[in-house]
Protein backbone atom coordinates (compact mmCIF):
# COMPACT_ATOMS: atom_id res chain seq x y z
CA UNK A 1 0.00 0.00 0.00
CA UNK A 2 1.22 3.52 -0.67
CA UNK A 3 0.99 6.79 0.86
CA UNK A 4 -2.39 7.68 1.43
CA UNK A 5 -3.47 11.57 0.02
CA UNK A 6 -4.62 12.85 3.04
CA UNK A 7 -1.28 12.24 5.34
CA UNK A 8 0.80 14.25 7.24
CA UNK A 9 3.79 12.76 5.49
CA UNK A 10 1.56 13.53 1.69
CA UNK A 11 1.52 17.10 2.44
CA UNK A 12 4.66 17.65 1.27
CA UNK A 13 4.43 15.73 -1.96
CA UNK A 14 1.20 17.43 -3.02
CA UNK A 15 3.10 20.99 -2.33
CA UNK A 16 5.73 19.89 -4.45
CA UNK A 17 3.04 18.99 -6.82
CA UNK A 18 1.60 22.26 -7.33
CA UNK A 19 4.62 23.35 -8.75
CA UNK A 20 5.01 19.68 -10.97
CA UNK A 21 1.90 17.56 -11.86
CA UNK A 22 3.54 15.88 -13.98
CA UNK A 23 6.12 14.34 -11.49
CA UNK A 24 3.74 13.81 -8.86
CA UNK A 25 0.54 12.00 -9.10
CA UNK A 26 -2.38 11.20 -7.42
CA UNK A 27 -3.97 7.64 -8.61
CA UNK A 28 -6.99 5.70 -7.32
CA UNK A 29 -5.47 2.59 -6.05
CA UNK A 30 -7.15 -0.93 -5.75
CA UNK A 31 -7.25 -0.07 -2.29
CA UNK A 32 -10.21 2.41 -3.42
CA UNK A 33 -8.12 5.40 -2.26
CA UNK A 34 -5.95 7.86 -3.51
CA UNK A 35 -2.26 8.09 -3.08
CA UNK A 36 0.66 10.19 -3.70
CA UNK A 37 3.30 8.96 -5.98
CA UNK A 38 6.61 10.39 -7.56
CA UNK A 39 10.42 11.24 -6.06
CA UNK A 40 10.16 11.21 -2.19
CA UNK A 41 7.03 9.23 -1.94
CA UNK A 42 9.29 5.57 -0.63
CA UNK A 43 11.17 7.86 1.64
CA UNK A 44 8.30 9.51 3.14
CA UNK A 45 6.70 5.78 3.46
CA UNK A 46 9.40 4.10 5.44
CA UNK A 47 9.52 7.43 7.44
CA UNK A 48 5.75 6.75 8.48
CA UNK A 49 6.33 3.51 9.20
CA UNK A 50 9.25 4.01 11.81
CA UNK A 51 6.74 6.84 13.16
CA UNK A 52 4.14 4.35 13.70
CA UNK A 53 6.46 2.36 15.31
CA UNK A 54 7.83 5.01 17.69
CA UNK A 55 4.27 5.90 18.67
CA UNK A 56 3.07 2.59 19.20
CA UNK A 57 6.47 2.43 21.26
CA UNK A 58 4.82 5.54 23.27
CA UNK A 59 1.60 4.29 23.42
CA UNK A 60 2.75 0.95 25.44
CA UNK A 61 4.85 3.80 27.69
CA UNK A 62 2.04 5.64 28.47
CA UNK A 63 -0.09 2.75 29.48
CA UNK A 64 2.66 1.51 31.33
CA UNK A 65 3.19 4.89 33.49
CA UNK A 66 -0.81 4.70 33.59
CA UNK A 67 -0.69 0.95 34.96
CA UNK A 68 2.26 2.11 37.44
CA UNK A 69 0.99 5.38 39.10
CA UNK A 70 -2.06 3.41 40.56
CA UNK A 71 -5.80 3.16 40.07
CA UNK A 72 -6.31 5.63 36.99
CA UNK A 73 -8.94 8.06 36.96
CA UNK A 74 -11.58 8.52 34.47
CA UNK A 75 -9.84 11.39 33.11
CA UNK A 76 -6.76 9.69 32.70
CA UNK A 77 -8.56 6.67 31.00
CA UNK A 78 -10.45 8.34 28.49
CA UNK A 79 -7.33 10.56 27.46
CA UNK A 80 -4.81 7.95 27.22
CA UNK A 81 -8.18 6.74 24.94
CA UNK A 82 -7.61 9.99 23.11
CA UNK A 83 -3.91 9.85 22.83
CA UNK A 84 -3.80 5.87 21.75
CA UNK A 85 -6.59 6.66 18.67
CA UNK A 86 -3.93 9.85 17.67
CA UNK A 87 -1.17 7.91 18.20
CA UNK A 88 -2.55 5.15 15.85
CA UNK A 89 -4.09 7.76 13.16
CA UNK A 90 -1.38 10.65 13.34
CA UNK A 91 2.07 8.72 11.86
CA UNK A 92 0.14 6.12 9.61
CA UNK A 93 0.45 5.72 5.92
CA UNK A 94 -3.27 5.69 5.69
CA UNK A 95 -5.44 8.53 7.18
CA UNK A 96 -9.24 8.65 6.11
CA UNK A 97 -11.72 10.93 7.38
CA UNK A 98 -13.62 8.40 9.37
CA UNK A 99 -10.60 8.23 11.61
CA UNK A 100 -12.00 11.42 13.37
CA UNK A 101 -14.85 9.25 14.95
CA UNK A 102 -12.37 6.97 16.84
CA UNK A 103 -10.99 10.39 17.95
CA UNK A 104 -14.72 12.18 18.74
CA UNK A 105 -15.95 8.87 20.50
CA UNK A 106 -12.72 9.19 22.86
CA UNK A 107 -12.91 12.27 23.60
CA UNK A 108 -16.79 12.48 24.23
CA UNK A 109 -16.46 9.61 26.94
CA UNK A 110 -13.80 11.41 28.35
CA UNK A 111 -16.83 14.33 28.55
CA UNK A 112 -19.15 11.87 29.73
CA UNK A 113 -16.71 10.46 32.15
CA UNK A 114 -14.23 13.43 33.31
CA UNK A 115 -15.97 16.09 32.30
CA UNK A 116 -14.15 19.01 34.57
CA UNK A 117 -11.16 17.70 33.15
CA UNK A 118 -9.49 21.21 32.15
CA UNK A 119 -8.18 19.81 28.60
CA UNK A 120 -11.87 18.91 27.35
CA UNK A 121 -12.80 22.30 26.01
CA UNK A 122 -9.43 23.00 23.92
CA UNK A 123 -9.62 19.52 22.47
CA UNK A 124 -13.30 19.66 21.35
CA UNK A 125 -12.61 23.05 19.89
CA UNK A 126 -9.84 21.79 18.18
CA UNK A 127 -11.44 18.28 16.80
CA UNK A 128 -14.45 20.76 15.89
CA UNK A 129 -12.14 22.90 13.51
CA UNK A 130 -10.56 19.51 12.16
CA UNK A 131 -13.91 18.09 11.17
CA UNK A 132 -14.97 21.23 9.87
CA UNK A 133 -11.78 21.50 7.88
CA UNK A 134 -11.92 17.58 6.77
CA UNK A 135 -15.74 18.78 5.61
CA UNK A 136 -14.38 21.09 3.39
CA UNK A 137 -11.53 19.05 2.07
CA UNK A 138 -13.86 15.48 1.49
CA UNK A 139 -15.91 15.61 -0.15
CA UNK A 140 -16.49 19.20 -0.96
CA UNK A 141 -12.84 20.25 -2.49
CA UNK A 142 -11.31 16.47 -3.08
CA UNK A 143 -10.36 17.87 -6.46
CA UNK A 144 -8.36 20.50 -4.99
CA UNK A 145 -5.87 17.57 -4.03
CA UNK A 146 -6.44 14.80 -6.89
CA UNK A 147 -6.79 16.93 -9.78
CA UNK A 148 -4.34 18.83 -11.54
CA UNK A 149 -5.28 22.27 -11.59
CA UNK A 150 -4.81 25.79 -10.11
CA UNK A 151 -6.48 25.09 -6.42
CA UNK A 152 -3.71 22.06 -5.62
CA UNK A 153 -2.39 25.08 -3.63
CA UNK A 154 -5.02 25.50 -1.29
CA UNK A 155 -5.92 21.80 -1.33
CA UNK A 156 -2.60 21.26 -0.26
CA UNK A 157 -2.69 24.21 2.66
CA UNK A 158 -6.17 23.06 4.25
CA UNK A 159 -4.89 19.71 4.33
CA UNK A 160 -1.86 20.92 6.15
CA UNK A 161 -3.88 23.21 8.63
CA UNK A 162 -6.00 19.54 8.78
CA UNK A 163 -3.42 17.89 9.91
CA UNK A 164 -1.61 20.38 12.23
CA UNK A 165 -4.80 20.03 13.78
CA UNK A 166 -4.40 17.04 14.85
CA UNK A 167 -0.72 16.86 15.24
CA UNK A 168 -1.70 19.64 17.96
CA UNK A 169 -4.58 17.17 19.75
CA UNK A 170 -1.99 14.43 20.08
CA UNK A 171 0.89 16.28 21.47
CA UNK A 172 -2.13 17.95 23.91
CA UNK A 173 -3.68 14.50 24.86
CA UNK A 174 -0.21 12.89 25.39
CA UNK A 175 1.20 15.68 27.45
CA UNK A 176 -1.75 15.85 29.41
CA UNK A 177 -1.46 12.17 30.20
CA UNK A 178 2.23 12.57 31.47
CA UNK A 179 0.86 15.04 33.77
CA UNK A 180 -1.53 13.14 35.69
CA UNK A 181 0.53 10.24 35.76
CA UNK A 182 3.93 11.32 37.88
CA UNK A 183 6.63 8.82 38.18
CA UNK A 184 6.84 6.95 40.93
CA UNK A 185 8.86 8.69 43.53
CA UNK A 186 12.61 6.45 43.71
Amino acid sequence: RGLQLETIWAVPLLFARCFDSATWSTPYTRFFAFQVEGPGAGTLLTLSTIATVGCVLLLVYLCWRAWRAGPASMAVVGLLSVAAACLLIVPNKTLSPQYLLWIGGALAATAATAPAERTLPRLSVLLLVTCALTQVIYPVGYGMLTGPHWSNAIGAALLAARNGLLIAITVIAVRRVLRLTPRAPA
